[in-house]
This record gives structure tokens, C-alpha cells and sequence, in this order.
């Protein structure tokens, strides 16, 4: 996976945002519209390598895309692009594969994480893979700047660590364990290195599934549960805590993400609604009252909110308002509209 390959991409969409403002210029409007359709359809494709890099790449290239359909339906005698824009999957740009490849970085980046909960050792084979975990967790991609070892001659900064999780975490983590419906006998007889390396493996489960719900409910909602994900991470954050230490690593900010794939969609939608209210004016001679008033096509919602647009007639001019909400003042815009004389 090369992610210079990824960048390279959004020049492409670049070249093709000059060539839609160029075709517009001259009047070439069904050019315009062909530049268009390649500059959504490369976002599309580079979102679905599934990393969510390649998905953060790919809805910057959506949002060059809407930049561009906006001055095509500003421009004299445009053609309307309601039912194009119509044609465009909801979402545009579905991050949700991203998510959870995302997720799982963590043990493929320790793989001794890896099904332990079905692996058998001796203590001490347990023990090294312990050990190696930590090892891992020391050295990049992971912690940036290699640690400078430790002070105890022979004896690494990674069997320290492994050390001082069982002396600080194997009660609890047997305490874990047994809660999530391991038998206690068993559970006494494990050594410890299995002991914390299994209670390892489900506390990163934990958090990465509580950071993947921001990406499975309306929007509306992501905030409160990614709130809630990371009160769960930052509590107790001690790097012993193999688990926990490796999810505050790996974990990306998902809902920052999910609030980047809904700004380029309400673009979308609001490039869907000046059309309509084009429309409207087209077969009435005149702007809406309200949204209501339009009944030529269906009128899009704000995918942020779940509900209608702000919308209100000022004289002559039709206001689409985005004011600033708790999601942040990138999602603030003002849309005017006024019929050409």
C-alpha cells in the first residue's frame, strides 16, 4: 500500500477542476459536465481501497468535485443538475469497510495478539510473547522514537514492562476475564503471561468496537458515542495496560472522519436544493416562500440535522443558511439565490 500513489491522485482531480472551470468559462457546458463526472467517479475509487487515508483523499477529491458543480448551476444558462446529482450514491463516499480495516490495525501491527484466546503454551512461551508485544509497542510505526533501553544491564525496556504489567495488571485482568464468562478455575490455572495477553486481545476489541459505532449510527449521534469511546480509552491510561496502551496508538479519530464524509454528502445535498428551488422558479416564475412551496421534485434534508434546510425568502433573494452548530464551523456556509434578469 503506497500512499504516495494515493496523493498523486488528488492532482489528478486538481487538472480536472481546471478543465470544468475552463469548459464553464467558455460556455461548454457539456464538457463541464463530463470533467465532473470523472472528478466524483475518482473520489469514488480511491475511497475504496479501504484505508481511511485513501477515504480522507477521496472526499477531498468530492469536495474539489462540489466546488465545481456549484459555479457549473451559478453559470448563465446552466444546465440543471438535480437528476445527476440525484445519481450519486448516499453516501458518496461510505467509510464504514475503511473503519473497520482501521480497527484491526492494532493486532496486525502485534500480531502475538493475535488468537490467543485459542493458542496453547508453556508459561514461559507465554512469557516471550509478552515480552515481544511490549517489544513491539517500543518501536516504530507504533511509538515514533525508539526508547533508549534500560538500566539494568541484559534486561530490556520490553521485559520491564512485562514484568510490571503482571505485577500491576494480572489481578484485575483475571477479574476481567472471569466477567466475560471465563470459567475461575480455568482462569486460575492460566499462567500469567496468558492471563494478560488474552485480557490484552479483548480490551483492544473493546475500544476499537467502541470507536467503530461512530461510523453505524446517523450522524446525529456519532458525537455522544465517540464521547463515549473515549472516556472508555483515557481512563486509567497506564502504559502497562498492553491493551489499552496499543488502542491509544492505533486508534484513528473516527469521528472527525465521519463528520468529513457528512460535509462533503451535505454539500451534495445542497448543490440538490438550489436546483430544486431552480426548478421551482423555472416552472413558476418565481422564487419559494418556503421550502413547502416546492413541488416539482422531492426536497433534500440536511444530512447533518435529519431535517429541512434554513431556508427563508429575503425580498428578492432565496437564503440557504448553514449556520454554526455543535459539529463546528465547517459546516457554516450561506447560499443566495436570485433569479437572473
Amino acid at each position: 500500500f503506497l500512499r504516495p500513489s494515493l496523493q498523486q491522485t488528488r492532482n489528478i482531480s486538481r487538472v480536472l477542476a481546471i478543465r470544468t472551470r475552463l469548459a464553464i468559462a467558455d460556455g461548454r457546458y457539456g464538457n463541464a459536465v463530463d470533467c465532473l463526472q470523472m472528478n466524483y467517479q475518482l473520489g469514488q475509487n480511491v475511497s475504496r481501497l479501504d484505508f481511511l487515508v485513501a477515504s480522507l483523499i477521496g472526499i477531498a477529491e468530492i469536495g474539489i468535485s462540489n466546488r465545481g458543480m456549484l459555479e457549473l448551476v451559478s453559470a448563465k444558462d446552466a444546465p440543471n443538475m438535480y437528476w445527476p446529482l440525484a445519481e450519486l450514491p448516499v453516501p458518496i463516499i461510505d467509510i464504514r469497510d475503511a473503519i473497520r480495516l482501521e480497527m484491526s490495525i492494532g493486532i496486525r501491527l502485534v500480531p502475538e495478539l493475535m488468537d490467543v484466546a485459542e493458542s496453547n503454551h508453556t508459561s514461559e512461551e507465554w512469557n516471550r510473547l509478552l515480552a515481544s508485544a511490549f517489544d513491539r509497542m517500543l518501536q516504530p510505526p507504533l511509538l515514533t522514537k525508539p526508547t533508549v533501553g534500560s538500566r539494568i544491564p541484559g534486561v530490556s525496556d520490553a521485559s520491564l514492562l512485562a514484568f510490571a504489567s503482571g505485577l500491576t495488571n494480572y489481578t484485575a485482568a483475571k477479574a476481567r476475564l472471569i466477567e466475560s464468562g471465563y470459567e475461575a478455575k480455568l482462569v486460575e490455572q492460566m499462567p500469567v503471561g496468558q492471563v494478560l495477553m488474552i485480557d490484552a486481545a479483548n480490551e483492544y476489541q473493546q475500544f476499537a468496537d467502541a470507536h467503530e459505532k461512530t461510523a453505524l449510527v446517523p450522524v446525529s449521534e456519532a458525537g455522544r458515542y465517540a464521547t463515549s469511546a473515549d472516556e472508555l480509552l483515557s481512563a486509567q491510561a497506564l502504559p502497562t495496560r498492553l491493551g489499552r496502551f496499543l488502542a491509544l496508538q492505533v486508534l484513528p479519530a473516527t469521528v472527525q472522519i465521519r463528520m468529513a464524509q457528512v460535509r462533503v454528502q451535505r454539500e451534495i445535498c445542497v448543490l440538490q436544493l438550489i436546483e430544486a428551488i431552480r426548478m421551482h422558479a423555472a416552472e413558476t416564475g418565481s422564487l419559494p416562500e418556503t421550502l413547502d412551496d416546492i413541488r416539482v421534485v422531492p426536497v433534500p434534508k440536511d444530512p447533518l440535522t435529519e431535517k429541512d434546510f434554513v431556508y427563508h425568502l429575503q425580498r428578492d433573494t432565496a437564503v440557504i443558511d448553514l449556520p454554526n452548530s455543535n459539529y463546528g464551523s465547517i459546516f457554516a456556509a450561506r447560499y443566495e439565490i436570485k433569479l437572473a434578469q
